[in-house]
């Protein structure tokens, strides 16, 4: 909690900072620009909140906050460096930072998570660590020639002045979108065919991931339109960014039942009797098209509302039932 707190005046510090320097660039004060880094910063926290609070799918989303915590820190290190006025400075941070540490960082969680759902327990951690291995290789071979040398990506404009020539890194980045986004469709077929559980809304976090995705690779072949355009985009990904937020607060919810970790180590378990599907409809539709007896040995494990809560015995109390036994 203190390695978060120091974290978060860390974002604090340099929103201040970006935003109120006397240079900042008139778009860093578009309201969708300002409203993504709060989302952001927001989202940040609770995934931090939920990974603290996990116990069955630490894996996933331990990689989920990654990528928040670094998605926070882009905006505002942007406006920071954008204040600055220095070319040598915005060229090193869009290339290190908001092109080559992002992408290769979602492209990462989004395979772990791929590849951990495809393997077995036994072998999840070797599987993960193999397949961002070759992720980094693939990085690495995508990424190399401005990893060196962010100075490649400048170019010049019509009046000879020296930009960012943003279309030749951004390719690199497209590749690596895609193959995210192939992941993602990796995942989902395999969840179609199998339903394997992921936890709680995981599974629309990914989906939502796949909308970003798409919003950013669109953004990244679009430059050459009008501004107003990479606003819109703003829009979108602004949008996306407050859908996660309510599936971190919703997942939250679902982690504050003490009921929610018995669901969950069940739906893990192998055991034949369980089954995983929830809700009255789904029993309506198993008593109407199935065996209604074999139906009725099933377990279902609905979490209903709020109200279906299990409260514990204390230990001292159970050991003096135990002992009067």
């Amino acid at each position: 909690m203190v390695a978060f707190f120091v974290y978060g005046l860390a974002v604090i510090g340099l929103v201040v900072v970006g935003i109120a320097h006397p240079r900042t660039p008139q778009w860093v004060w578009e309201f969708s620009f300002i409203t993504n880094i709060l989302i952001l910063s927001i989202t940040s926290l609770l995934s931090f909140l939920v990974y603290r609070r996990e116990q069955h799918y630490r894996e996933v989303f331990f990689a989920l906050w990654i990528v928040f915590a670094v998605f926070a820190v882009a905006g505002p290190l942007l406006a920071l460096t954008q204040a600055i006025a220095s070319l040598e400075m915005n060229v090193h941070f869009y290339v290190w930072y908001a092109s080559i540490l992002v992408h290769v960082t979602l492209a990462w969680a989004v395979t772990t998570i791929t590849v951990g759902y495809l393997s077995s327990v036994r072998r999840r951690i070797v599987h993960s660590a193999l397949a961002s291995l070759a992720l980094f290789s693939i990085s690495i071979w995508l990424y190399s020639p401005y990893i060196f040398d962010p100075g490649l990506t400048i170019g010049q404009n019509d009046l000879g002045e020296q930009v960012i020539s943003y279309a030749k890194i951004d390719s690199s980045s497209i590749v690596l979108n895609i193959f995210s986004l192939l992941m993602l469709l990796a995942f989902y077929v395999h969840k179609y065919r199998t339903d394997r559980p992921i936890g709680a809304y995981a599974d629309t976090l990914l989906f939502l991931f796949g909308l970003a995705l798409g919003i950013d690779t669109a953004e990244m072949t679009l430059r050459q339109v009008e501004f107003t355009h990479l606003v819109i985009s703003q829009w979108g990904i602004m949008g996306v960014y407050g859908a996660m937020a309510v599936c971190l607060v919703l997942r939250l919810k679902f982690k504050s039942q003490t009921i929610a970790d018995y669901y969950e180590s069940q739906c893990l378990s192998d055991d034949p009797a369980i089954d995983r599907r929830i809700g009255g409809f789904d029993r309506l539709i198993l008593r109407t098209f199935f065996d209604p007896e074999k139906v009725g040995t099933k377990v279902f494990l609905g979490t209903g509302s709020a109200r279906m809560k299990v409260r514990r015995t204390p230990t001292p109390v159970g050991r003096r039932a135990a002992n009067h036994g």
